[in-house]
């Protein structure tokens, strides 16, 4: 059973990405599903078979999530049919439980950690003699699945606390395309998709099961919200900048932002303003509007990041009333620094929208 929670009603097919993971078939000294076992006799090699070896097997598990490839703290459980004993361990930081097989045996192995589906598996104990193996245990998490409808937009992205998760297209119905991801936990995130230049940005709701979304990318938002940085870095709170009045057309001030956010600050409204109020009276010019970051994190998350801070700017201008045939928009990711970036009040200064007047040729 999968909860299903729908955000505006539709009959119209949905489209969902679902992950699978390959089943191992069963071997010696590996472990695999229990839902794989074959019918199996362990042969005695030895007399007196049923006595512990003298060496034995050291066998290593590493517990880790299936999808993210990251280490998972849980607790795997072992029962041994020759015995019928229980043995319970807990898993390190780093995933990892050891344990050291006396006989050879077939052992059922149990894995189980918070957020994830159990894992049941079996393991053939064949090689003793002081053998050492390293078996691999992939948990999934409780299936937690989001769908976006959005009509022809080209991009969709997922932005939570310190995470930053693209949507993946797939094909669907209703003459448009879905965005799909399986890596998202259930939580508060903000869905923002971009179709034609134009950006729409909400705060959505992601609950475990499958979550169904429909939007509309063209009505872009005028002023676009992210509170959490797509490097994964905590944003940290830029230094007040004390603004100079407005002297058009020579010294517009920049527009900053937070780190990792492209919301527009009050001051900077107040900018946009006074340019839209100057552009409106002097029609020979035009605006070029530039995003800008500093270097903390990957280049490519910081490009994506300045042409949203330069789209929110471009949309809070169209909502004055300047014509978009009138702005140009573009991001230059941290290629552009005008402040190094050795602290935090000199990265400050870099997360920036530069605005530059230009007379209509």
């Amino acid at each position: 059973m999968l909860p299903v929670a729908i955000v505006q009603a539709d009959t119209h097919t949905v489209v969902v990405e679902v992950p699978l993971l390959a089943v191992e078939p069963p071997a010696k000294d590996r472990i695999y599903l229990q839902t794989e076992q074959k019918s199996y006799v362990q042969a005695s090699r030895f007399v007196g078979a049923d006595q512990p070896d003298s060496i034995g097997q050291h066998a290593v598990f590493v517990v880790s999530d299936a999808i993210r490839k990251t280490p998972v703290e849980g607790k795997i459980c072992f029962v041994f049919t020759k015995t019928g004993e229980r043995k319970c361990l807990d898993t390190d930081k780093a995933g990892q439980a050891a344990i050291n097989f006396s006989q050879a045996d077939i052992v059922a192995v149990d894995a189980t950690a918070a957020g994830y589906q159990p894992y049941a598996g079996n393991l053939l104990v064949e090689s003793l003699k002081g053998a050492s193996t390293k078996q691999i245990i992939q948990l999934q998490r409780e299936l937690t699945l989001l769908t976006v409808w959005a009509g022809k937009a080209e991009q969709g992205t997922l932005l939570g606390k310190g995470v930053r998760i693209p949507l993946k297209k797939v094909t669907g119905a209703r003459g448009g395309v879905w965005f799909s991801t399986y890596q998202a936990e259930p939580g508060s995130y903000t869905l923002v998709v971009k179709r034609q230049g134009q950006i729409r940005s909400e705060e959505i709701g992601v609950r475990s099961g499958l979550t169904v979304l429909y939007t509309d990318p063209l009505k872009a938002t005028a002023e676009l919200g992210v509170r959490t940085a797509e490097t994964g870095i905590k944003p940290n709170g830029a230094p007040p900048v004390s603004r100079p009045a407005l002297v058009l057309p020579d010294s517009i001030p920049m527009l900053y932002f937070e780190q990792g956010s492209y919301q527009l600050r009050a001051d900077s409204q107040e900018v946009l303003k006074q340019v839209a109020q100057y552009l409106k009276t002097h029609p020979h010019y035009r605006l070029q509007v530039t995003g800008h970051t500093d270097n903390v994190g990957n280049e490519r998350l910081n490009e994506n990041l300045s042409e949203y801070r330069a789209a929110v700017a471009f949309t809070f201008l169209t909502r004055q009333g300047i014509p978009e045939e009138k702005l140009n928009k573009a991001g230059e990711g941290s290629r552009n620094p005008i402040s190094p970036n050795d602290t935090e009040a000199n990265k400050a200064l870099n997360r920036r929208v530069a605005l530059k007047l230009i007379t209509n040729q």
